[in-house]
This record gives structure tokens, C-alpha cells and sequence, in this order.
């Protein structure tokens, strides 16, 4: 059609941060790579939002942008503030708890001078699914009146927006947030590329529910299945600027995950039940990695792993020493039929004999 009428342009609008469509058929390189089809192209950029604040708009484009084929750009906002503004609200218990510790965080129009005929305060819930819609959400409704409650997943949320966004269950998993559901491997035959970087898609998705809110997102995780994105914006705080927060409303410390020794990809994860003292530390590659890890015998909570050529406690700090034998197991207190001693911890699996009299 260009071709064919001698002075026509083409002028079209796209934003590959956001492209989240293509399982319904849409390519991300039509935007991307726009003028290796369509020829000579200017590209200018719509680089102000009126919606999200300067601390929302960093962390998002900090993230986004870890995937070097997204297109760079620089995105300014109207309102700024000093404190950081998305919330990694991670729970042990129940999660109804860890969402009303959210919501009573939410300021209250009703205190804050706003006039009666002004909207409500607009809460939006988003999941990855349908089925991650909170149970108790009808329970929310009736009990903050002065909210005004809506749930979508990501994908139906695109182009709407809340004065406060909650994400919903960014855990690890098939249906968590990366999604491990792969889609239709027919789509393949009808893109021009394919992504090769980690969770590429999911990743725009995550951008996306981010930037629903115009004040202040927070992102729903337990704590014992944080999801690879919220593994990284643990792991990075210091560039990405968020909150952590326990259900309580406590503001802490997540540490990052201690990587699998054997398989060296998998997390160490706590397993078993905490209660009757049968928990222990289990790759999250399981069942393609069985490796497993007894508790810190000192505080009963962290791992002891290696770290500079001493053994410490992923969580208070205490340190074993390592063999001088066989160099890669712990001395450990050990009874025998003289009493107490000190000896290799691959004293049976790995057949290290030395030992040392207390």
C-alpha cells in the first residue's frame, strides 16, 4: 500500500516493553526490528507518563531492560517522590493476613481531606491466571468500604490502571509469575525470532503489572517459593530500590537464595516441617537433583555452605571449619565410645577417616 502510492508514509505505534500478546499470534520484532521491514524509519519516542511515580518507573525499567533486546528508552514521569514505592510483601503464614497488611497500609481518602463526591481509592489485584484471584475477596469488599476492589489477569489489564496495584502469587512454579506453561509450539512456525533470553515474555508481563499503579505496587510472594523475579530484585536491591516486608508489616531483610553445591542452577530451599523438628535444605531442582543439607546446627534456620574457604551459615553467621583431610567436608562434634571428639562429616558418605581428639 506504501509502495504503491508514490508519497505516502507510515506511521505506527508500538511499545516492546509491553508486548504480551503473542500467544495470540503477535511478534515483538515488527516493533523491534521495524525498519529492517518497513526500510528507512525515524523512530520518536512517547517518553512521559502521567500515571506511575519516578521510584515505579525506575525499578520497571531497570528490570525491562535486562533483556538486551528490548529497545532503550528514557522515561520521565510527573510525579516524583524520595521512598520507594513497589513493596515485596513476603509471608509464612496465611495470605489473607499479608493482604490486609497492604491494604491498611493504603492511606484513607476519607481522613486525608478528599471531598466526599471524589472517587474512591481504586485497588487493583492482578494475576498471572484467573484462578489467582484472592479467596477472600469479596471478604475485603465489605470489610474496607472506602476501597474501591478490582481483580483482572495481567493480560486483560493492559491499558488500565489503579491508584494501588497488588500481584498476586509470584511464586515458582507451572502457574507462577514466570509462568513454566509453555505455549503452542505451532506459534514457532509463524514468528520471524525467537527469544532466546530467560523468561523474555513473562518479563514484559511482570513490566506491565508493575505499571498499573499509580502509587504504590506490592508483590505477593511466600516465603518459601519466591519466584526467579522475585529472586532478583532480592538479590539486586540496591538497584531496584524495593521494600521487603514480612505479613505483619514488618519492613526486613530477605537474603539471597544459597545456589545448590551439586547442580549448581537450583536453590536450597527448606523442606519438611519446622514444627517437629524434620526440616532440612533441598535443591528446588528436585527431582532432577536430590542433593539435601541438614539445618545450621547452630540457629536451626540458615544453611552452612562454603564461603571463602570457610563453612558459614547462610542466616546468623556460623562458621564450621573445613577438613584439612579430604578438604571438602566440616568438623563436627561427633560421640563415640570415649566420649565426645571432632570429625570429618564425610567420615561415612565420602570414607574421610580423620579425626581429632577434643
Amino acid at each position: 500500500m506504501r509502495d504503491s502510492n508514490e508519497g505516502s508514509s507510515l506511521l505506527c505505534v508500538g511499545d516492546d516493553w509491553q508486548a504480551i500478546y503473542e500467544f495470540a499470534g503477535s511478534d515483538i520484532s515488527y516493533t523491534s526490528e521495524f525498519s529492517e521491514t518497513f526500510g528507512d524509519t525515524r523512530r520518536v519516542d512517547l517518553d512521559m507518563t502521567f500515571r506511575f511515580n519516578n521510584k515505579i518507573s525506575d525499578l520497571a525499567a531497570r528490570f525491562i531492560m535486562k533483556n538486551p533486546k528490548q529497545l532503550e528508552k528514557d522515561i520521565c514521569t510527573k510525579a516524583f517522590c524520595d521512598d520507594s514505592r513497589v513493596t515485596i510483601m513476603s509471608y509464612t503464614g496465611e495470605v489473607n493476613q499479608a493482604l490486609k497488611t497492604c491494604i491498611k497500609q493504603i492511606p484513607d481518602g476519607r481522613k486525608t481531606g478528599r471531598k466526599k463526591s471524589q472517587k474512591k481509592t481504586s485497588l487493583y489485584f492482578l494475576g498471572r491466571f484467573k484462578h489467582n484471584k484472592p479467596k477472600c475477596f469479596n471478604t475485603l469488599i465489605s470489610e474496607y468500604p472506602h476501597i474501591h476492589f478490582m481483580y483482572d489477569t495481567i493480560h486483560s489489564a493492559k491499558g488500565r490502571e489503579a491508584d494501588y496495584v497488588i500481584v498476586m502469587d509470584v511464586d515458582k512454579g507451572m502457574y507462577g509469575l514466570p509462568s513454566m506453561v509453555q505455549d503452542d509450539p505451532i506459534l514457532s512456525v509463524f514468528l520471524r525470532t525467537s527469544e532466546t533470553y530467560s523468561h523474555a515474555k513473562e518479563r514484559r508481563l511482570f513490566y506491565v503489572a508493575l505499571t498499573r499503579a499509580k502509587h504504590h505496587c506490592y508483590i505477593i510472594t511466600s516465603s518459601t517459593k519466591h519466584s526467579p523475579f522475585v529472586k532478583e530484585l532480592i538479590k539486586e536491591q540496591a538497584l531496584y530500590g524495593c521494600n521487603t516486608m514480612n505479613e505483619v508489616g514488618e519492613l526486613i531483610q530477605i537474603k539471597a537464595a544459597v545456589k545448590c553445591p551439586h547442580c549448581i542452577e537450583g536453590d536450597l530451599e527448606i523442606r519438611g516441617n519446622k514444627n517437629d523438628g524434620n526440616s532440612f535444605y533441598g535443591c528446588s531442582n528436585y527431582p532432577l537433583c536430590s542433593h539435601t543439607e541438614k539445618l545450621c546446627p547452630e540457629c536451626s534456620k540458615g544453611v552452612v555452605v562454603k564461603c571463602n574457604g570457610q563453612y558459614q551459615c547462610s542466616d546468623c553467621g556460623y562458621q564450621q571449619s573445613t577438613c584439612p583431610a579430604c578438604k571438602s567436608g566440616v568438623l563436627q562434634k561427633k560421640t563415640g565410645r570415649n566420649g565426645e571428639f571432632i570429625a570429618c562429616s564425610n567420615y561415612r558418605s565420602k570414607n574421610c577417616t580423620y579425626t581429632k581428639s577434643l
